[in-house]
């Protein structure tokens, strides 16, 4: 965004709140490039930090421009021996800047590289050599890291020259043929998509087809009708490369992100408080209404072990364990969890003895991601009264929140929450001989943080999760109910002010506890050649999600590796690391 390297990139996050730019939808992503114009763009790890965290790949960018990146190019190729005056060094392709691609993307734990010529090279034979070169590549990241992934960009031809095909053809298959995939030039036409779908045949999901969100000679005008060129896209079946998504922050600001986001990948209904002037492409065409989830769709989660938050990546203040130990607001990307991915809502109701879901009635439960309210990090996902309805209600509603794909045999469910005013089960979509659907009600508590635990193999429940949600319902009930032999919604109730926050959801085999014990000696500290201070626990032994760094009772931070940086002087005995794993605290670390 706006370059790259901006306040994205502070490893600790920054103390500012709604006024960076965070992906709110990884659900739709495979592959995340952070692009900018410095000759090697890493990502930083905070993007890969969440990018793994929500199962997408995390690539860096290697780019040359114009002219002056010709000799940049050309050393790229045949390593760090190269003479333009001697034509003994350019004979063949030089290994050694691919292997240091590789290393760079090893040490720093992201998945490759987007490779992105656009200087043109002297002749077709720098090109062959080139094609060698992208092949070494690729089979050697492929070695070293698992899922890995090198992409082409659309820019130089089999013949050396800087020219932008729009489309897969013979003049640039080479390229295609040594990387695992190719970003296609994003000024393409409906002809050129087509044949270029043609000439991939069973390969074509290995292009992506590229829009530009900001408008510029892009298929259908970016910004809001991204869906036209979504829809020319999905006919002809390739993937699909969207440069910019960051255009809704970068272009309105940070006021009005969240409703921008949500109207561009999701929601064509989202009201929005600005206006477009007429002559950009980027505005909403009444009669042309999308947005990006009507052609891509989320991915379910096949996690074996699954953790989330609910954390956005920013946050009013800070919450862990449920109290509020920061008041500041912030923004740190690494915070990042995994959002619920399948949002739909119905109302339930058993009539003849047969389960029946209708969207005919009234929504009188809302939902919402609640930043006043959290367990761990900064947001939670809430549902309350629609304040809109008054008077008698009929059904319960269901949210679904996951779709998954993943065996639950042998484990456990854990859901922390707080309520009140209302009874809420929890919706299961179990896939084994049978597709069955249960609801299961735990016994709850009013008021304050509690988790329920749902032990499948004491349930004598088995098979694939496919989709988890909540029930809720001002019917009392309890105990496991299947769809076809209860009825949870035929009674009349007076609606009334309720509100029940999710604070993490777990799903795995460990029953992790939380844990006072304290292991001392682990935390080292000393001073900085930049004059900062560095806490240290480097020498811890064991597997953790993060760490919250303590000056005595106030909190100063959260740490996704063995350190944290301060700018000032402390006390070293007054510092305390508290590690969490799955949202638990698995031990407390001291000098």
């Amino acid at each position: 965004m706006q370059g790259g390297y901006k306040s994205d990139a502070n490893i600790q996050g920054n103390q500012i709140s709604d006024t960076q730019y965070t992906l709110q939808y990884w659900k739709y992503v495979d592959i995340f490039i952070y692009f900018s114009h410095h000759r090697i763009t890493i990502p930083p790890v905070t993007w890969t930090n969440a990018a793994h965290r929500n199962s997408v790949l995390s690539l860096g960018t290697f780019i040359v421009e114009w002219g002056e990146g010709i000799p940049e190019v050309l050393k790229l190729m045949y390593g760090p021996n190269y003479n333009p005056d001697l034509p003994s060094t350019q004979r063949d392709f030089d290994c050694h800047y691919a292997d240091r691609l590789v290393d760079l993307a090893v040490y720093y734990n992201f998945d490759g590289w987007l490779i992105n010529i656009e200087s043109p090279l002297p002749s077709g034979i720098h090109a062959i050599v080139l094609s060698r070169f992208l092949k070494y590549l690729t089979t050697t990241i492929h070695a070293r890291k698992k899922h890995s992934q090198i992409i082409w960009y659309d820019s130089v031809i089999s013949d050396g020259s800087l020219r932008w095909q729009d489309q897969l053809n013979t003049k640039n298959a080479l390229f295609f043929d040594a990387c695992d995939s190719m970003f296609v030039n994003y000024t393409w036409n409906e002809q050129r998509i087509h044949q270029s779908a043609l000439n991939a045949g069973a390969d074509k999901h290995k292009l992506f087809t590229g829009i530009d969100v900001w408008g510029r000679n892009t298929f259908g005008g970016g910004g809001f009708n991204v869906h036209r060129a979504l829809r020319e896209v999905s006919k002809n079946g390739t993937g699909v490369a969207i440069f910019a998504p960051a255009w809704t922050f970068e272009r309105f600001g940070g006021e009005s992100f969240h409703q921008i986001e949500n109207r561009f990948w999701e929601d064509v209904d989202q009201q929005l408080t600005v206006e477009l002037s007429p002559d950009e492409t980027t505005k909403i065409d009444n009669d042309d209404l999308g947005c990006i989830s009507q052609y891509l769709k989320a991915k379910p989660i096949t996690n074996e072990e699954f953790y989330t938050d609910f954390d956005t990546g920013c946050g009013k203040a800070t919450f862990i364990g449920g109290t509020k130990v920061s008041d500041l607001p912030w923004t740190h990307i690494s915070h990042q969890n995994i959002l619920p991915n399948d949002v739909i809502v119905d109302w339930i109701s058993v009539i003849g003895g047969k389960f029946k879901e209708s969207n005919s009635r009234e929504i009188w439960c809302d939902y919402q991601l609640d930043h006043s309210e959290a367990y761990h990090g900064g947001s939670s996902v809430c549902f309350s009264n629609n304040t809109k309805i008054e008077g008698n209600i009929q059904s319960s509603i269901k949210y679904q929140l996951f779709t998954f794909n993943t065996d639950v045999s042998s484990k456990v469910l854990k859901i922390m929450y707080k309520k009140r005013g209302i009874t809420f089960g929890i919706s299961l979509t179990i896939q084994s001989q049978f597709l069955k659907e249960y609801i299961i009600f735990a016994d709850q508590k009013e008021g304050a943080w509690d988790e329920i635990t749902i032990d499948f193999e004491k349930q004598q429940i088995s098979g694939v999760l496919l989709k988890l949600g909540l029930v809720f319902s001002f019917k009392n009930a309890e105990g496991i109910l299947e769809y076809s032999k209860q009825d949870l919604g035929l009674e009349t109730h007076e609606l009334r002010d309720f509100k029940v926050n999710i604070g993490s959801v777990y799903l795995g085999k460990q029953c992790i506890g939380i844990s006072s014990k304290e292991l001392k000696g682990i935390v080292h500290f000393g001073q900085m050649e930049d004059g900062k201070y560095l806490i240290d626990w480097s020498s811890l032994g064991m597997d953790f999600d993060y760490a919250c760094v303590f000056e005595g009772s106030t909190y100063l931070g959260r740490s996704f590796t063995f350190a944290y940086l301060l700018d000032r002087l402390v006390d070293p005995s007054n510092i305390k690391v508290h590690a969490y794993k799955f949202g638990k605290r698995v031990t407390i670390l001291s000098t």
